[in-house]
């Protein structure tokens, strides 16, 4: 890194220097900075009390850093003067060496033509550089910021299908936006990891530039990682809201089998109570009874259909809540209850059915033979037949 000391104590300004240093140290990542940074001062232009004034406040700025501070002075003077600008420090104190010395402690192809070297830099397409990078880093924390703001919101929806509709009306267009904003920045990184200080490229790069890439990149990978959240949390809300829309005809359903049954069932089930007093009564009352099994047995397959789905959407991961579980769990004793009421009725008028007909033949057989006695003139053969 390298500064240069003002020309006269007028152009010198403290805050300044400090806002500097900060940015500069900001622009390096903490292991380039464990490793050690070196500035450089270019102080051959400005006499001995600025320059001292200089590196007395930059020497305070970087107490905590692990840093090497030369100062290029004039060639052969200050000799008797160096001495008054060290400092009490864990780090090496200041080196002060002139021009001709400075390739002894750094590489030629890392000094600027002014100091010696042979480092193409511009400073003005630095400056560009640096203003895009900002630009992106600011616009990555404010796109983060509402990622996961409108990430804490979607996670946040109570459960429900009126709650998770209204935070997907509230939020759709919210959502959108982010995500647009969020992909656009994506983009934008992308296109700076490919030309950001390729301009500036000779045979070095320098460190600010391996920094900086390095960060934009570790900032796309949390923006992407991000936004990845945000579309989980969308289609988590759009899975809850699809959960809430099944669990909801789940209700419906189970409600009206079980209703259907404890009303309209029941009533068709107890206005069939008689047996029938003969043959044909018997046999009517059976047929209207299959007719009335035959009415009930699409309550039936509602019934088995909702054990299906719900067995169904369990296997596919929707929640079902603890009241549907046992409504149910009621539906199926009252299904199982109606049924085997049904049953019984049924065996009932078949045993009715059959106890008249065999009473008809009885009754049939007897007048039979009834008959045969009395027509019978042969007394003899009547004298048989009763002995018989």
């Amino acid at each position: 890194v390298t500064l240069t000391t003002p020309p006269d104590l007028a152009s010198f300004d403290r805050a300044q220097l400090d806002k500097s240093l900060n940015y500069v140290l900001s622009i390096f990542s903490d292991e380039t900075r464990r490793k050690g940074l070196t500035f450089v001062v270019d102080a051959q232009k400005s006499n001995w009390r600025l320059s001292r004034l200089c590196v007395r406040h930059l020497l305070q700025g970087l107490v905590e850093e692990a840093a090497t501070l030369i100062i290029v002075r004039p060639e052969a003077f200050w000799d008797k003067r160096v001495d008054n600008c060290t400092r009490v420090s864990k780090n090496a104190e200041p080196i002060y060496v002139p021009q001709s010395r400075l390739t002894k402690y750094i590489e030629p192809s890392q000094l600027t033509a002014d100091l010696g070297g042979s480092l193409d830099y511009d400073h003005a397409a630095w400056l560009q550089d640096r203003i895009k990078a900002e630009r992106f880093f600011r616009e990555n924390m404010e796109t983060q910021t509402e990622l996961e703001r409108v990430t804490k919101i979607l996670r946040g929806a109570r459960e429900g299908m009126n709650n998770a509709a209204r935070t997907m009306t509230q939020t759709s267009a919210t959502y959108n936006n982010t995500c647009h904003m969020a992909n656009s920045l994506i983009q934008e990184g992308r296109s700076m990891l490919d030309d950001f200080g390729i301009a500036r490229i000779t045979e070095v790069i320098g460190q600010d530039v391996l920094d900086t890439r390095a960060k934009i990149d570790r900032q796309l990978g949390l923006a992407r990682t991000r936004l990845l959240a945000l579309h989980q949390a969308w289609s988590n809300l759009q899975k809850s809201l699809a959960d809430a829309k099944e669990v909801n005809k789940l209700e419906g359903g189970v409600r009206r089998v079980t209703e259907w049954v404890l009303t309209k069932g029941e009533d068709l089930l107890t206005s069939h109570h008689q047996v029938g007093y003969d043959i044909a009564s018997a046999e009517k009352l059976r047929r209207e009874h299959e007719a009335l099994e035959l009415h009930c047995r699409e309550t039936y397959g509602q019934y088995a259909e909702l054990l299906h789905k719900m067995q169904a959407s369990v296997q596919s991961g929707v929640a079902i809540p603890e009241d549907l579980q046992a409504q149910r769990d009621f539906m199926d004793f009252v299904i199982r209850s109606f049924a085997t009421r049904l049953e019984r009725r049924r065996n009932i008028l078949i045993s009715s059915a059959r106890f008249y007909r065999l009473v008809s033949e009885y009754f049939q057989t007897t007048s039979d033979v009834y008959e045969n006695l009395v027509m019978t003139p042969d007394l003899e053969q009547l004298e048989k037949a009763h002995g018989t």
